[in-house]
């Protein structure tokens, strides 16, 4: 066994349009006290979900994440109420819809947090194992050239490590913007492979 190494990294990716986005969206309400406020939070919650129910988003699919009551707080100001609540819900839709749900929910008095797109767990599957294989090949290709550089033939690998990333198109931005009519259309979402690849060097013979 040679002591000789050669360490290379394989990267393959592809562009693809994402099949679904998830959407964050909250409600607030304040006043005088805990049940006040919670009561006003209530309301506006069913607001938002009786509009994206009557735009074909099933009520079952559309989750509260988080409904919070707390003394009100404003920075460098007396707050205008006590206490205050804020509701926290997440729905899937397709990216065709989500322009016109945003307006939806903003219309309906809700505010967007964020918006994640997201590629189905069967297609994602296939697309990583297809994106690994050409990592490999990569890096396989590169070592080889390395190798032949120096005189010398890979060996068996010594280390292998695979890591996959998805970058998306930022529309956070312009989901916390979208009260003021912001554009939710969305770009591709982009899928890499990296494998970090440590092959035997033998002397050629």
């Amino acid at each position: 066994m040679s002591d000789q190494t050669v360490a290379v990294t394989g990267v393959a990716s592809e562009e693809l349009d994402p099949d679904y986005a998830t959407l964050t969206v909250s409600v607030s309400a304040g006043g005088q006290t805990a049940s006040e406020v919670h009561d006003r939070a209530s309301e506006r919650r069913a607001g938002v979900v009786d509009a994206l129910a009557s735009h074909g988003i099933s009520r079952e699919s559309i989750t509260t994440t988080e409904f919070t009551v707390s003394e009100a707080t404003e920075f460098l100001e007396e707050p205008a109420d006590d206490v205050e609540a804020t509701v926290e819900l997440q729905f899937r839709c397709t990216p065709v819809e989500l322009d016109r749900l945003g307006s939806v929910v903003v219309d309906a008095g809700g505010v967007i947090q964020s918006v994640e797109l997201g590629i189905d767990e069967d297609r994602r599957a296939e697309i990583d194992s297809q994106l690994l294989e050409a990592a490999v090949e990569h890096a396989r290709r590169r070592a080889t050239a390395i190798a032949s550089a120096h005189g010398a033939t890979l060996g068996d690998v010594q280390s292998f490590d695979a890591s996959t990333t998805g970058t998306f198109d930022s529309i956070v931005d312009d989901a916390l913007a979208a009260s003021s009519g912001a554009d939710l259309s969305t770009g591709p979402v982009e899928l890499s492979v990296n494998v970090d690849t440590v092959y035997e060097l033998q002397a050629r013979e």
